[in-house]
């Protein structure tokens, strides 16, 4: 991103992101917010998409909150894993989804 060789990017990640937060400190780069119709369009096409805003706060060179669009997360497992471990994950992201939605 920082080379100018891109002129566009789609990125699928967990908010905040490092990585992110490092482009958006040393590139000359934005996020685009979508706009509600934009959004209305994208669950036409694909409707399993969610509408989601990245905060402002994760990201301090951000100039204003993004809104934007997510897929949701699905946890699997093989069914030979231990039921308490499953429930142990479940419980864990339970405990913190508040700080792993964005």
């Amino acid at each position: 991103m920082c080379d100018k060789q891109t002129d566009a990017w789609v990125y699928f990640v967990v908010h905040p992101n490092s990585g992110l937060k490092e482009v958006l400190e040393k590139c000359d780069v934005e996020l685009i917010s979508l706009s509600k119709s934009e959004i209305k369009n994208f669950f036409k096409i694909l409707p399993f998409l969610q509408e989601k805003t990245i905060a402002q706060e994760f990201y301090p060179s951000l100039p204003r909150n993004i809104l934007t669009i997510a897929t949701p997360t699905i946890i699997a497992s093989k069914k030979s894993i231990d039921p308490q471990i499953v429930k142990m994950m479940r419980d864990i992201f339970d405990h913190h989804k508040n700080e792993l939605v964005s």
